[in-house]
């Protein structure tokens, strides 16, 4: 494979190459499975840079919705979800209290990360809990937490 030019993270590309365009120069040597997994990347990339602006602004709804476009990324382009978790997407955007929703942590099997607002977050739990039927035919688990201000110290360790 030629290399096709030079190209950061953030999109800008210097030619090398006769004129290719680097994705259409990378996309000619990459399998299609590999191509569509490596452009969910670099999508999620700038959401993740995006998504930011929105909790900056406070807009929760916006952020929701780049939530599900995350999922339906992981879903279909690097197809690490599973039928569970897709369904426990499905059952939080049917809920009117639910901003954004997306399967969380490594994929095939897990768990979902909702935003939910806390005026729903009983009614939500409640609909989660009676609607979704983990495998084990136990009952979902569900755990509500609050947004915090990022990670702090919250006690220090006694010095030795």
């Amino acid at each position: 494979m030629r290399s096709p030019g030079r190209v950061n993270l953030i999109g800008e590309h210097t030619d090398y190459n006769e004129g290719f365009v680097l994705p259409a120069a990378v996309r000619r040597e990459l399998d299609p499975v590999v191509w569509r997994r490596c452009a969910y990347v670099i999508a999620e990339n700038a959401r993740l840079l995006a998504g930011c602006e929105d909790l900056r602004r406070g807009d929760f709804a916006v952020f929701g919705e780049r939530m599900g476009q995350s999922h339906a990324g992981l879903r279909d382009e690097c197809e690490v979800s599973c039928p569970e978790l897709d369904r426990l997407v499905t059952i939080a955007w049917t809920d009117p209290a639910v901003l954004g929703a997306r399967m969380m942590g490594g994929g095939f099997g897990g768990c979902t990360v909702n935003l939910v607002r806390a005026d729903g977050v009983a009614a939500f739990t409640g609909r989660v809990r009676q609607t979704y039927r983990p495998p084990d035919g136990g009952s979902a688990k569900v755990y509500a937490c609050r947004i915090e201000g990022g990670t702090r110290v919250i006690a220090r360790p006694p010095v030795l």
